[in-house]
């Protein structure tokens, strides 16, 4: 439990701190020379077992293609939303689309499961603290105040964070049963991400590079993904899923009061209240699995 707690107050820090950061450094840049770094340590890690991870990256190629498609999308879409919205904002964007995702893809082709009265109800809460989050980043009473250009592409970016978020758990799971530990999932993961970031990263940005700034970047790839990536995997391990569940919904949160410490962000209520919304919905939603809903959801799955 100590684990997920540490992840989650460490990933809220990140969230709030690259937002103030990507105000004076293009955070495609940072994305690039980041994940570089966090490709290359999990490629290291594995350097002895290099063979073995490309038979089965060779073998599992498809689910391979799928994650690294998922990963680029989440971090690419969460980096560009954080340039714009509120940090808190973009957290809840990036956490709360999975349910609304599920639902909809029962809805558009009926494989999986027959979603339960309290999922639909869940999914409804969630949807409806999320439409307050965009109504008020859109009207200027987020804790960024006024409206910026480009508010409306930075809302996509978010919610493109959440489906690739998404995406990845689905596709890590998937990996993982088929024989992938989780070094190697990482290991293989972030290549198209580090390729895209790379062809779009401002060339004539990379002459004000200095030794400050690739240390700012280095600090922040080791505390805030390689990290907390090592907790949140050993939080799972310890830890039964129903308390990591409810403990990573509290990110979006801890990410709310660590703008505290942002100037440039005042605390706004009606982001606030968007977020107790979406979360209180989701929490409600996963202890509804282990009560009354508990035997309809087994036996529809």
């Amino acid at each position: 439990m100590i684990e997920c707690l540490l992840y989650v107050i460490v990933g809220a820090a990140q969230e709030v701190y690259l937002g103030n950061w990507f105000q004076s450094v293009d955070p495609i840049l940072v994305l690039f020379i980041s994940f570089f770094l966090t490709a290359a340590f999990f490629i290291a890690i594995n350097i002895g077992n290099l063979n073995s991870l490309m038979r089965k990256v060779h073998k599992y190629w498809q689910w391979i293609v799928l994650i690294n498609l998922s990963t680029t999308v989440g971090w690419v879409g969460f980096f560009l939303a954080l340039k714009t919205l509120e940090p808190a904002v973009v957290s809840t964007l990036s956490f709360a689309i999975g349910p609304l995702l599920t639902l909809f893809f029962w809805q558009i082709t009926g494989i999986g499961f027959r979603p339960t009265k309290a999922e639909v109800l869940t999914s409804i809460g969630v949807a409806t603290g999320l439409c307050i989050l965009v109504y008020v980043s859109l009207s200027g009473q987020s804790g960024i105040g006024d409206v910026q250009s480009g508010m409306r592409l930075a809302l996509l970016y978010g919610f493109l964070s959440g489906v690739g978020v998404a995406g990845n758990t689905i596709f890590s799971k998937q990996l993982s049963r088929v024989g992938f530990s989780t070094t190697e999932v990482l290991s293989s993961r972030f290549v198209l991400l580090v390729v895209t970031a790379g062809l779009f990263a401002p060339v004539q940005l990379s002459s004000h590079i200095d030794g400050l700034f690739l240390l700012k970047v280095f600090v922040i790839t080791i505390l805030t993904i390689v990290g907390p990536v090592f907790l949140l995997q050993r939080g799972i391990e310890k830890t039964k899923p129903l308390l990591v569940s409810v403990l990573l919904s509290s990110m979006p949160v801890a990410t709310y009061f660590f703008q505290i410490l942002d100037s440039r962000i005042e605390m706004s209520p009606y982001t606030l209240v968007g977020i107790l919304l979406t979360i209180t919905s989701i929490i409600t939603g996963i202890l509804s699995q282990f009560s009354g809903d508990k035997e309809t959801f087994s036996e529809e799955v």
